[in-house]
Protein backbone atom coordinates (compact mmCIF):
# COMPACT_ATOMS: atom_id res chain seq x y z
CA UNK A 1 0.00 0.00 0.00
CA UNK A 2 1.54 3.60 -1.22
CA UNK A 3 1.00 5.54 2.31
CA UNK A 4 -0.07 9.17 1.71
CA UNK A 5 0.65 10.03 5.08
CA UNK A 6 4.37 9.00 5.18
CA UNK A 7 5.20 12.06 2.48
CA UNK A 8 3.77 14.80 4.98
CA UNK A 9 5.26 16.70 7.48
CA UNK A 10 3.90 18.10 10.75
CA UNK A 11 1.89 21.23 11.23
CA UNK A 12 3.10 23.71 13.63
CA UNK A 13 0.88 25.52 15.61
CA UNK A 14 1.64 27.76 18.39
CA UNK A 15 0.19 26.79 22.64
CA UNK A 16 1.52 28.95 25.57
CA UNK A 17 4.13 30.84 23.86
CA UNK A 18 5.74 27.59 22.19
CA UNK A 19 5.80 25.85 18.89
CA UNK A 20 4.05 22.53 18.49
CA UNK A 21 4.95 20.41 15.35
CA UNK A 22 1.93 17.96 15.37
CA UNK A 23 1.62 15.38 15.05
CA UNK A 24 4.72 14.54 16.52
CA UNK A 25 7.10 13.63 13.48
CA UNK A 26 8.36 10.76 14.94
CA UNK A 27 4.85 9.57 14.78
CA UNK A 28 4.49 10.20 11.33
CA UNK A 29 8.33 8.88 10.77
CA UNK A 30 6.63 5.41 12.12
CA UNK A 31 4.09 5.11 9.74
CA UNK A 32 6.02 3.59 6.99
CA UNK A 33 7.70 0.89 8.92
CA UNK A 34 4.24 -0.57 10.78
CA UNK A 35 3.28 -1.38 7.44
CA UNK A 36 6.05 -2.78 6.22
CA UNK A 37 5.73 -5.09 9.28
CA UNK A 38 2.18 -6.82 8.58
CA UNK A 39 3.50 -7.14 4.75
CA UNK A 40 6.56 -8.26 6.12
CA UNK A 41 4.39 -10.99 8.60
CA UNK A 42 2.24 -11.67 5.46
CA UNK A 43 4.69 -12.83 3.42
CA UNK A 44 6.25 -14.69 6.15
CA UNK A 45 3.65 -17.05 6.38
CA UNK A 46 3.57 -17.19 2.40
CA UNK A 47 7.36 -18.14 2.27
CA UNK A 48 6.61 -20.70 4.77
CA UNK A 49 3.87 -22.11 3.00
CA UNK A 50 4.99 -22.28 -0.30
CA UNK A 51 7.19 -25.50 0.08
CA UNK A 52 4.50 -27.13 0.99
CA UNK A 53 1.76 -25.58 -1.85
CA UNK A 54 4.63 -26.68 -4.45
CA UNK A 55 4.53 -30.21 -3.57
CA UNK A 56 0.92 -30.50 -3.11
CA UNK A 57 0.58 -28.53 -6.34
CA UNK A 58 2.95 -31.43 -7.90
CA UNK A 59 0.76 -34.34 -7.15
CA UNK A 60 -1.34 -35.62 -9.27
CA UNK A 61 -3.24 -38.21 -7.23
CA UNK A 62 -5.59 -37.57 -4.26
CA UNK A 63 -3.24 -39.83 -1.86
CA UNK A 64 -0.09 -37.62 -2.55
CA UNK A 65 -1.41 -34.26 -2.24
CA UNK A 66 -3.35 -35.41 0.92
CA UNK A 67 -0.32 -36.57 2.46
CA UNK A 68 1.77 -33.44 2.05
CA UNK A 69 -1.22 -31.30 2.93
CA UNK A 70 -1.72 -33.37 6.23
CA UNK A 71 2.13 -32.86 7.34
CA UNK A 72 1.35 -28.83 6.53
CA UNK A 73 -1.25 -28.93 8.24
CA UNK A 74 0.43 -30.12 11.82
CA UNK A 75 3.89 -28.59 10.69
CA UNK A 76 2.69 -25.24 9.65
CA UNK A 77 0.16 -24.25 12.97
CA UNK A 78 2.66 -22.88 15.42
CA UNK A 79 4.03 -20.88 12.54
CA UNK A 80 0.82 -19.34 11.41
CA UNK A 81 0.06 -18.20 14.95
CA UNK A 82 3.30 -16.71 14.91
CA UNK A 83 1.98 -14.80 12.30
CA UNK A 84 -1.34 -14.26 13.04
CA UNK A 85 -0.61 -12.99 16.87
CA UNK A 86 2.26 -10.77 15.69
CA UNK A 87 0.06 -9.13 12.50
CA UNK A 88 -2.90 -8.39 15.17
CA UNK A 89 -0.44 -6.95 17.80
CA UNK A 90 1.11 -4.80 15.11
CA UNK A 91 -2.63 -3.97 13.85
CA UNK A 92 -3.43 -2.37 16.83
CA UNK A 93 -0.46 -0.39 16.96
CA UNK A 94 -0.87 1.37 13.84
CA UNK A 95 -4.53 1.57 14.41
CA UNK A 96 -3.61 3.61 17.49
CA UNK A 97 -1.13 5.70 15.35
CA UNK A 98 -3.80 7.20 13.53
CA UNK A 99 -5.88 7.50 16.03
CA UNK A 100 -3.45 9.66 17.67
CA UNK A 101 -2.70 11.17 14.60
CA UNK A 102 -5.93 12.40 13.93
CA UNK A 103 -6.10 13.76 17.29
CA UNK A 104 -3.34 15.50 16.97
CA UNK A 105 -4.64 16.82 14.00
CA UNK A 106 -8.14 18.11 15.58
CA UNK A 107 -5.95 20.28 18.06
CA UNK A 108 -4.08 21.59 15.59
CA UNK A 109 -7.25 22.71 13.68
CA UNK A 110 -8.19 24.03 16.82
CA UNK A 111 -5.16 25.99 17.89
CA UNK A 112 -4.19 27.73 14.62
CA UNK A 113 -8.44 28.81 14.11
CA UNK A 114 -8.32 27.14 10.73
CA UNK A 115 -11.99 25.55 10.98
CA UNK A 116 -10.71 22.52 8.15
CA UNK A 117 -13.57 20.83 7.68
CA UNK A 118 -12.34 17.07 7.47
CA UNK A 119 -13.79 13.74 6.82
CA UNK A 120 -13.88 10.86 9.92
CA UNK A 121 -11.73 8.23 10.43
CA UNK A 122 -12.79 4.69 9.55
CA UNK A 123 -16.20 3.44 11.44
CA UNK A 124 -15.19 0.05 12.82
CA UNK A 125 -16.32 -3.31 12.12
CA UNK A 126 -17.37 -6.83 13.26
CA UNK A 127 -14.19 -7.78 11.27
CA UNK A 128 -12.05 -5.47 12.96
CA UNK A 129 -13.52 -5.89 16.43
CA UNK A 130 -12.84 -9.83 15.73
CA UNK A 131 -9.27 -8.49 15.20
CA UNK A 132 -8.90 -6.37 18.77
CA UNK A 133 -10.62 -9.28 20.23
CA UNK A 134 -8.25 -11.83 19.31
CA UNK A 135 -5.31 -9.26 20.20
CA UNK A 136 -6.89 -8.66 23.43
CA UNK A 137 -7.65 -12.21 24.65
CA UNK A 138 -5.55 -14.40 22.61
CA UNK A 139 -2.28 -12.35 23.35
CA UNK A 140 -2.41 -9.30 24.90
CA UNK A 141 -5.02 -10.77 28.37
CA UNK A 142 -5.13 -14.14 27.99
CA UNK A 143 -6.90 -15.89 30.57
CA UNK A 144 -8.20 -12.23 32.00
CA UNK A 145 -11.00 -11.59 33.22
CA UNK A 146 -11.66 -8.97 30.70
CA UNK A 147 -14.49 -10.98 29.00
CA UNK A 148 -17.09 -13.80 30.15
CA UNK A 149 -15.79 -17.49 30.34
CA UNK A 150 -16.91 -18.99 27.37
CA UNK A 151 -15.09 -16.17 25.15
CA UNK A 152 -11.99 -16.42 27.25
CA UNK A 153 -11.79 -20.23 26.95
CA UNK A 154 -12.43 -19.38 23.16
CA UNK A 155 -9.62 -17.06 22.96
CA UNK A 156 -7.41 -19.37 24.78
CA UNK A 157 -8.23 -22.34 21.72
CA UNK A 158 -5.67 -22.06 19.43
CA UNK A 159 -6.03 -25.50 18.40
CA UNK A 160 -7.62 -27.43 16.39
CA UNK A 161 -7.14 -25.47 13.38
CA UNK A 162 -9.05 -25.63 10.50
CA UNK A 163 -8.33 -26.18 6.54
CA UNK A 164 -11.09 -26.17 3.89
CA UNK A 165 -11.10 -29.36 1.42
CA UNK A 166 -12.44 -28.44 -1.73
CA UNK A 167 -15.05 -30.55 -3.54
CA UNK A 168 -12.58 -30.37 -6.90
CA UNK A 169 -9.33 -29.00 -7.23
CA UNK A 170 -6.49 -28.93 -4.10
CA UNK A 171 -6.17 -27.17 -0.85
CA UNK A 172 -4.53 -24.05 -0.07
CA UNK A 173 -2.42 -24.45 2.78
CA UNK A 174 -2.09 -20.95 3.06
CA UNK A 175 -5.92 -20.43 4.49
CA UNK A 176 -5.65 -22.19 7.23
CA UNK A 177 -8.07 -21.34 9.55
CA UNK A 178 -8.11 -20.12 13.19
CA UNK A 179 -10.93 -20.10 15.29
CA UNK A 180 -13.24 -21.81 13.08
CA UNK A 181 -15.39 -23.15 15.96
CA UNK A 182 -17.25 -21.46 18.79
CA UNK A 183 -17.30 -22.93 22.15
CA UNK A 184 -20.73 -23.34 24.10
CA UNK A 185 -21.62 -23.18 27.82
CA UNK A 186 -24.62 -25.80 28.73
CA UNK A 187 -27.01 -26.11 31.39
CA UNK A 188 -27.49 -29.17 33.52
CA UNK A 189 -30.83 -29.59 31.02
CA UNK A 190 -28.10 -29.23 28.08
CA UNK A 191 -29.19 -26.07 26.91
CA UNK A 192 -27.03 -22.90 25.47
CA UNK A 193 -26.43 -20.37 28.21
CA UNK A 194 -23.75 -18.72 26.11
CA UNK A 195 -21.86 -19.12 23.08
CA UNK A 196 -18.36 -17.85 22.28
CA UNK A 197 -18.18 -14.69 20.32
CA UNK A 198 -16.53 -15.16 16.43
CA UNK A 199 -12.69 -15.57 16.44
CA UNK A 200 -12.61 -16.91 12.93
CA UNK A 201 -10.09 -15.85 10.97
CA UNK A 202 -9.65 -17.69 7.63
CA UNK A 203 -6.50 -17.38 6.68
CA UNK A 204 -3.43 -14.23 6.50
CA UNK A 205 -4.69 -12.86 3.53
CA UNK A 206 -8.11 -12.17 4.34
CA UNK A 207 -6.85 -10.49 7.49
CA UNK A 208 -4.72 -8.71 5.63
CA UNK A 209 -6.60 -7.59 2.83
CA UNK A 210 -9.70 -6.39 5.04
CA UNK A 211 -7.07 -4.79 7.78
CA UNK A 212 -4.76 -2.96 5.07
CA UNK A 213 -8.62 -1.46 3.49
CA UNK A 214 -9.23 -0.20 6.69
CA UNK A 215 -5.97 1.43 7.45
CA UNK A 216 -5.34 2.61 3.87
CA UNK A 217 -8.94 4.68 4.43
CA UNK A 218 -7.29 6.02 8.09
CA UNK A 219 -4.09 6.83 5.90
CA UNK A 220 -6.18 8.66 3.29
CA UNK A 221 -8.36 10.57 6.05
CA UNK A 222 -5.49 12.19 8.00
CA UNK A 223 -3.54 12.45 5.16
CA UNK A 224 -6.24 14.88 3.33
CA UNK A 225 -6.88 16.14 7.00
CA UNK A 226 -3.03 17.03 7.04
CA UNK A 227 -2.59 18.60 3.77
CA UNK A 228 -5.48 21.16 4.18
CA UNK A 229 -3.95 22.19 7.29
CA UNK A 230 -1.14 23.00 5.00
CA UNK A 231 -2.85 24.59 2.54
CA UNK A 232 -5.15 27.22 4.74
CA UNK A 233 -1.82 27.94 6.76
CA UNK A 234 0.13 29.03 3.11
CA UNK A 235 -3.06 30.91 2.05
CA UNK A 236 -3.65 33.23 5.22
CA UNK A 237 -0.45 34.76 4.17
Amino acid sequence: MTLSLGKLTSFKVTEAGRTLNLPHPLLLANMPTLHWILDEIVEDWRRAVSPFQVEIDRETLISGWSFYAGKAFIELQPIFLKCLFSYVVFFEATDRAYKVIYESLNRANHLAGLNIKHSKPPKTNPYIDKVRRIRNLSVSHQASSRAGHTDVCAAMSWTPMTLSWPTEGKCRIEDLTFGGFKLRTLDNAGNVIEESSDFEIKGMSELHNICGSYLAEFDAVCADYLRDLHDAEVSKF
